[in-house]
């Protein structure tokens, strides 16, 4: 069809025109690493410095000792809204939901804190989805290049007046443009790296964050073991054997029948 065919020497021509430009494999490379450092810092400074200071203000803040009477103030302290903190506040929700009191009045947790604040440390994820991006992103413009490459040779070999000197300079052309389209996958292949390095560095430190106010939170209010839960059943199975007891002793004297 003549439009598809204009169309694909109109794109082939502009492939062509780009990707035989001195340097422009090598500029994308550096775009692509320098896009790799802004999205470094900016998920630095909006996600991983917020959250690590939100968690670290609770670990400052949260009482010694939580009362149930208390609990509203440690719930306020907890579900307090700083930057990127929606996930701690939600984190603070399901456990606070988790909460029972023991027969002597005691705050218990249905969970270990961890099992419901593990959310927070997902705010490094989108690093993880970026790394990816740029490795696809490096293999299309390197694609793209050999497209460009390939076409121009094609051009040229295809000449029925070409010389063997004008086929071996397209040749050679070939070769090089070939070659220097390729910086732009290991552009995209070491941002990727960059990426999951800063990734994995940065939510150690939240889980580190995180894990010391967890295990805050479970010294002051201890989550329920199975273990604790069999020993509460088993003292209260002992109490309810003694008032059975005492009913049994009442009922079998003849002076308590009588009275």
């Amino acid at each position: 069809m003549p439009g598809i065919s204009a169309l694909n020497d109109l794109l082939t021509g502009l492939l062509i025109a780009l990707f035989s430009t001195k340097g422009v494999a090598l500029a994308l490379a550096g775009a692509i690493l320098f896009a790799a450092i802004l999205i470094l810092f900016g998920v630095y400074y909006s996600r991983v410095v917020p959250i690590r200071k939100a968690v670290m203000r609770r670990i400052v803040d949260f009482p010694r000792t939580v009362a149930p009477s208390e609990l509203e103030q440690v719930s306020a302290i907890m579900g307090r809204p700083d930057r990127q903190s929606f996930n701690l506040e939600r984190a603070w929700a399901a456990f606070r939901s988790s909460l029972t009191f023991t027969p002597q009045g005691e705050l218990r947790s249905g969970a270990p804190a961890w099992t419901v604040f593990n959310i927070v440390t997902s705010e490094t994820g989108v690093l993880g989805w970026w790394s990816n991006l740029f490795v696809a992103i490096g293999l299309i413009f390197t694609f793209l290049g050999v497209v460009a490459a390939l076409s121009e040779a094609t051009s040229v070999l295809g000449a029925g007046n070409a010389s063997t000197a004008t086929m071996q300079a397209a040749l050679s052309g070939l070769l090089t443009i070939t070659a220097t389209k390729f910086w732009t996958s290991i552009a995209g292949i070491l941002a990727s790296v960059i990426l999951r390095i800063c990734e994995r560095r940065w939510s150690t430190r939240i889980d580190e964050a995180v894990e010391d106010l967890c295990e805050i939170i479970d010294a002051r209010i201890p989550p329920v073991s199975p273990g604790m839960l069999a020993g509460e059943q088993l003292n209260e199975l002992k109490r309810q054997t003694e008032v059975l007891n005492a009913i049994k002793g009442a009922l079998a004297d003849p002076r308590a029948r009588a009275a």
